[in-house]
């Protein structure tokens, strides 16, 4: 993106959200590092020591910011529905 297209995005996005008072510096802050955070997973396929390099974050970092702006890894959620499934076989018997 062109240095004046993304003045123009910042301008919009102080415009919209900071100067009206609806969103606070930190709170756009937080959903932009969401943001970037979900994207660089999805480009390396949710592997977070792969999309942290990519960042510039070591594995560590890029879990506990995950974590802070509530984005489970990839292997919690693989975790959490493998325990589901044994305890569905384990109560099935």
């Amino acid at each position: 993106m062109e240095k004046k297209t993304r003045i123009a995005h910042y301008e919009a996005l102080f415009d919209s959200e900071i100067k009206q008072g609806s969103k606070s510096l930190r709170n756009v802050l937080d959903e932009f590092e969401a943001y970037i955070l979900q994207r660089t997973l999805q480009m390396f396929d949710g592997n977070a020591t792969r999309a942290g390099e990519h960042i510039g974050l070591l594995r560590t970092t890029m879990l506990s910011r995950m974590n802070k702006v509530g984005i489970e890894s990839p292997r919690q959620v693989e975790m959490q529905k493998n325990k589901a499934a044994a305890k569905a076989l384990y109560e099935h018997r």
